[in-house]
């Protein structure tokens, strides 16, 4: 990613640039220029990276970029998508395996170009200009090398970076590849491929080498049945003016075999047209069925008619002459801009690139049971100074693609996130890695992610930090470049990314590189059992396996160590909840038991709830409070069975203790089977209760299961004061809007150092957030007070706020339960 002065390409082009589906130039044929047969890598020459290649990088990676003329007005277009995202998703289990730093800048070049994907055994991460190797746990096995010691002995090798590296799965094969241009600003230009021999990327390589006429930019590549596929920018020798788009296909076959004459196919479409930054799909998992093309796709600005589209690439080995490149599909899209041109960052005014003008690495594709999927993403325009990243997802069956699912990420923290990433994994679920950065953060690392079933349109799984900058990037504005997130493809559900960070302002940028996924451990719920009789009873409760393979039992016992264990039994791989049970016989008449359901899939194994039934007992549900005020509630359940005798009384008990009992407090509401309503009366104002029903037949009292509920607060008068004596939140105070990790309130002696000393007891919030880019808040509210007949009101308090930028801390009032609030006072210094 290279690129000359953006203002002089802005003023050279924009004058002259309309776009329009052209016709494509091609096919165009070539064999490679060279190719031989590498030694094992870990045995060739050790080419350290060293700062060498000025003359093209000159410090600052080249990336030519924004070479089309904006036909949009400024405008803060992403707050007009009907699916822009502003809210966190909810936060579940998620496991990091990993997450160590990767290669870092010893180069001095600007910005890393931060590659990487992951194998088997291996992650192969490469940057400008160089590459290391790890092992999964993050045990660097080798480097970090030149990224043209890879092709040692070959003419025309320079280093001159835009490397990618990529696992072949269904090959169990590498591909790395990267430009060279010996000549530059000269022709010819090179890409150099190689393709492992075996598995094992430190081994042999086949190593080709393919000529170009016109600088092959930006070249990003994509694994396919009967190809590697390319896509690039082609810049003219020595004027280096931009001449249009280019895809082509390397034939994989006689690659991975070691053919010495594989050749290429290639496609180009003229400076004029609308696409730029194209996309191939890149597939992940089994290959499609058939034959089918491969998928080139770009997102377009426009002025009113924002889309994607999608050409098809059909490449015929037999006669390459009849290779086509087309069947053009435009698809509209949620309307964006993208007319910003920096991201904030913390303690500095240098802002970074948004490289908004193309798709972000990469376009995914998946094939499914009766459907095709792909999933890729750009940056947009949230505000004038605020970037968020565009996703989609795509899917055919037997037509053309539509879009399934679209949304703009953008959580409103006022952060701009941007250089994406995405990826799903086999059983539908999606990740999304990015950067964040901010005027209060330091570019840093994150994703988030959604479940195949969720609500469409929305990154339902909250954000998740994968590492923390420290500083920001001072004296150029180019940043990432693209990152990688990857499938690991031999760990269901798990997901690797690359990006880059700075540990401090003025250093040398970082990378990073983790392990992740979201736990798709069983749901599982326990249900009463029903047919209970005096010798046996059918156990029952719901298992999902959350998209893999999940079998189930239940573990029973006259006590919750259970004990016993039925057969275990099948809940297949689906998303959706299984009804499951299991017949119990054999047992004693008028003792109690207890039992759950256990679910066990790959990710791990879901206890249910424990819940209990005696045989020859009748069998009762607990119906959830409902009509609470401050000192009465509804309830009631439901008799299911009998048991075998005659229900003779049945009600509900309560108590501030749980699993009450009839020798407390309850109510006796008629006998039989069937529902009943009880009226809970002579309760304490704020105050949580647990109630459960019950029914009680010739051998003995059952209860259903125990639900709580708490009170009303009572409305208090003045005068009214709260000294904070206790050490947990006081009667009828609460707290709400809790952002950030530890964010609560706390009552009692203030133990955090820094002056005032303060002595006593007091409510305080130690929100020390100063530094770490985490937004903070929590407000703590007050009960209801009725000021029926004052017309001025004093209050009276000590407090102490310790100012970090850019903090504040007020006072509000409101008069209609909290919908609305009006500030008394505002403090914004210590």
């Amino acid at each position: 990613m290279k690129k000359v002065s953006i203002i002089f390409l802005l003023l050279l082009f924009c004058a002259s640039f309309s776009f329009a589906q052209n016709n494509v130039s091609g096919p165009i044929v070539q064999s490679p220029v060279y190719f031989d047969v590498s030694p094992p890598l870990r045995d060739m020459v050790k080419n350290l990276p060293a700062h060498t290649e000025t003359s093209w990088k000159d410090g600052i990676v080249k990336n030519k970029f924004n070479i089309r003329s904006k036909p949009k007005a400024a405008a803060p277009g992403g707050l007009t998508d009907p699916n822009l995202q502003t809210l966190n998703g909810v936060a579940i289990t998620d496991t990091t395996m990993v997450n160590f730093d990767g290669n870092s800048n010893t180069e001095g070049y600007v910005p890393p170009d931060t590659h990487g994907d992951v194998g088997p055994n291996h992650y192969f991460q490469v940057v400008n200009c160089h590459y290391s190797i790890y092992s999964k746990t993050g045990a660097l096995l080798l480097g970090p090398l030149a990224n043209n010691s890879v092709f040692t002995g070959l003419p025309n090798n320079s280093n001159d970076g835009d490397a990618v590296v990529l696992y072949d799965e269904q090959a169990d094969r590498w591909m790395f590849t990267q430009f060279s241009l010996p000549n530059y600003p000269a022709g010819p230009f090179y890409q150099m491929i190689a393709v492992s021999v075996t598995g094992d990327p430190t081994g042999a390589w086949y190593r080709y080498q393919y000529s170009f006429t016109n600088m092959p930019d930006y070249p990003k590549f994509a694994v396919w049945p009967d190809a590697y596929y390319m896509s690039m920018h082609m810049f003219t020798a020595t004027a280096g003016n931009y001449a249009g788009i280019g895809a082509v296909a390397y034939n994989r076959t006689l690659m991975l075999a070691g053919t010495p004459s594989a050749t290429m196919v290639m496609f180009t479409k003229p400076s004029t047209d609308e696409a730029f930054g194209w996309l191939p799909s890149d597939c992940d998992g089994p290959f499609p069925t058939g034959n089918p093309p491969n998928y080139y796709l770009y997102s377009y600005d426009g002025a009113t008619n924002d889309h994607l589209g999608i050409y098809e690439f059909h490449v015929d080995w037999a006669t390459t002459a009849n290779s086509t490149f087309g069947n053009f599909l435009s698809l509209p899209v949620n309307a964006f801009t993208t007319n910003m041109t920096g991201v904030a960052q913390k303690n500095t005014t240098q802002v970074l690139d948004v490289i908004n003008d193309r798709m972000m690495y990469r376009l995914q594709y998946r094939s499914f049971a009766g459907y095709s999927a792909m999933v890729c993403n750009h940056t947009v325009d949230v505000t004038t100074s605020q970037a968020g990243i565009r996703w989609y997802e795509l899917r055919k069956t037997t037509g053309a693609w539509s879009i399934y699912q679209q949304s703009t990420y953008s959580l409103a923290d006022g952060y701009s996130r941007w250089m994406g990433s995405i990826a799903m994994d086999s059983s539908g679920n999606m990740a999304m890695g990015y950067s964040v950065s901010g005027t209060a953060l330091f570019p840093s690392i994150r994703y988030c992610g959604r479940k195949k079933n969720d609500a469409l349109n929305t990154m339902t799984i909250a954000e998740k930090g994968i590492f923390n900058g420290a500083g920001s990037q001072t004296g150029a504005n180019r940043w990432g470049d693209y990152s990688a997130l990857s499938c690991d493809p031999v760990a269901k559900a798990t997901y690797w990314y690359t990006q880059e960070y700075y540990s401090a302002t003025g250093s040398n940028w970082k990378t990073r590189i983790a392990e992740f996924k979201f736990a798709n451990t069983p749901v599982v719920a326990t249900l009463d059992a029903t047919g209970v009789t005096c010798t046996g009873a059918t156990l029952n409760g719901t298992v999902n396996p959350s998209g893999l393979a999940t079998t189930y039992h239940f573990e029973w016992g006259t006590t919750v160590a259970y004990g016993n264990s039925t057969t275990t039994q099948s809940a297949g791989a689906g998303s959706a909840n299984v009804n499951v049970n299991a017949v119990l016989t054999g047992l004693v008449a008028g003792t109690t038991y207890h039992f759950r359901v256990v679910g066990v899939n790959a990710d791990g194994t879901s206890n249910g709830l424990d819940m209990t039934f005696s045989p020859c007992s009748a069998a009762v549900i607990t119906t959830a409070a409902s009509g609470v005020t401050m000192t009465a509630a509804t309830s009631g359940g439901n008799v299911t069975t009998d048991g075998g005798s005659a229900v003779s009384a049945r009600g509900v008990c309560w108590a501030t203790t749980a699993n009450p009992t009839i020798t407390g407090s309850h109510t006796t509401d008629g006998s039989g089977t069937g529902t009943f309503v009880s009226s809970i009366t002579g309760l304490t104002s704020n105050t949580t209760y647990h109630v459960r029903a019950y029914a009680t037949n010739a051998t003995g009292t059952s209860y259903g299961n125990d639900l709580a509920f708490t009170t009303l607060c009572g409305v208090f008068t003045l005068p009214f004061s709260e000294p904070f004596n206790a050490t947990t939140i006081p009667s009828c105070w609460s707290q709400v809007d809790n952002i950030g990790a530890g964010n609560v309130w706390q009552f009692g002696v203030i133990t955090a150092t820094g002056p005032p000393v303060l002595t006593g007891n007091y409510a305080f919030l130690n929100s020390d957030a100063y530094g770490t880019g985490v937004t903070e808040n929590a407000d703590l509210i007050s009960p209801v007070l009725d000021l029926t007949g004052y017309t001025n009101v004093t209050l009276g308090f000590s407090h102490y706020f310790r100012y970090y930028a850019p903090s504040t801390a007020t006072l509000s009032y409101s008069i209609n339960g909290g919908t609305t609030w009006t500030q008394i006072q505002a403090w914004t210094a210590s």
